[in-house]
């Protein structure tokens, strides 16, 4: 007779496989490019409306993917200090004259 565990290890998928797929991080997308895929896309669908078959509420959505992504872009933004801010400002004055 087979045991329990012999029976789960035939069923259950194999968990090795499953480890690899993860493994492989994915590429790494800007909020800029994504930003500038939406408007390519909002720009192809009022091109395309009559062909396409877009309605309004198509690119309504689009266009609130679109706003999600700058908010995250907003909130990504690093404020520097304004010291570094004065210095660069300074080096580049100094570099000018």
């Amino acid at each position: 007779m087979i045991s329990d565990y012999e029976i789960l290890k035939a069923v259950q998928p194999n968990n090795q496989e499953k480890e690899e797929i993860e493994k492989e991080p994915l590429p790494t997308i800007t909020h800029n490019k994504v930003i500038e895929c939406y408007d390519k896309v909002i720009l192809y669908l009022q091109c395309q409306e009559k062909n396409y078959g877009s309605n309004d509420e198509d690119i309504k959505f689009i266009k609130k993917l679109k706003k999600e992504a700058l908010r995250e872009r907003f909130c990504s933004t690093k404020q520097i200090n304004l010291d570094n801010f004065v210095n660069v400002i300074e080096l580049g004055l100094r570099s000018v004259s």
